[in-house]
């Protein structure tokens, strides 16, 4: 017997990180993603959230987690599930059925892609506007124009963005992995392992892989001289530094 098909079972991400229920996003981008963080331009984050503010209380009518949507996917989903996979010839044909569920040109990915812009305004810094009105972060008002398919094509490149800091951080997006089970009220059991390690980069174990004169620097004043002369000394571990600060 070929071991059965699995990937629509077990999933990898961040189930802390993401849009769990789809009506979250009937609401729109909450202010708070637009907090000043590590990497933010303070001032560019105050107008985005202005900006994001403004375009909630717009109240625009809009319904996109409805019914029709959750039953649709809970339906492919069902109907995958019971697919049989007692041969080779069926696990393959099981999960070509699966990727063309989640194929790019799928009703499941415009779906994705509309969590992933929701959640990627957490995640993505906070720049400057582009003078030239192209949006480069997600808010409410891209949300709704995604949503209600009128995003202008100037939001292509934020939708590739937004589904790399999903990529790049592993955003789940609970009712869209396991439809299935949401359509029939969700899980009866969820078991989970509490975090035990401190929110905090720990720069030693960070640079242990990467850089060993930074890692091993005799003590914080020297190692953060060190990392203050990465974007000269090594721009690229400089830039994935930043990244892991603010992602923590």
């Amino acid at each position: 017997m070929p071991l059965s098909f699995l990937d629509h079972r077990i999933k990898c991400g961040d189930s802390l990180v993401g849009v769990a229920y789809l009506n979250d996003l009937d609401r729109g981008i909450p202010n708070d993603a637009y907090k000043h963080i590590i990497g933010d331009d303070r001032a560019a984050a105050a107008q985005w959230r202005k900006r994001n503010r403004q375009e909630l209380k717009g109240n625009v009518p809009f319904s996109f987690a409805d019914s029709d949507v959750a039953s649709s996917l809970s339906h492919d989903f069902s109907d995958l599930a019971a697919m049989a996979d007692d041969s080779p010839r069926q696990v393959h044909a099981k999960e070509a059925r699966y990727q063309s569920i989640r194929a790019p040109a799928s009703g499941w990915w415009t779906n994705k892609t509309a969590c992933d812009l929701w959640t990627a305004a957490f995640f993505m810094p906070k720049l400057p506007p582009d003078p030239r009105g192209i949006d480069t972060l997600p808010t409410t008002g891209v949300l709704r124009r995604h949503i209600a398919n009128r995003a202008r094509a100037s939001s292509g490149e934020l939708i590739g963005n937004a589904v790399d800091a999903s990529a790049q951080n592993r955003f789940f997006h609970w009712q869209l992995e396991f439809p299935e089970v949401f359509d029939k009220g969700g899980f009866d059991v969820v078991l989970g392992n509490p975090p035990w390690e401190r929110i905090k980069l720990q720069e030693k174990e960070f640079f242990a892989s990467r850089d060993s004169a930074i890692a091993n620097a005799p003590n914080k004043a020297a190692r953060s001289r060190l990392i203050s002369a990465l974007p000269d000394a090594n721009p690229a571990l400089a830039d994935e530094f930043a990244q892991a600060r603010r992602a923590t």
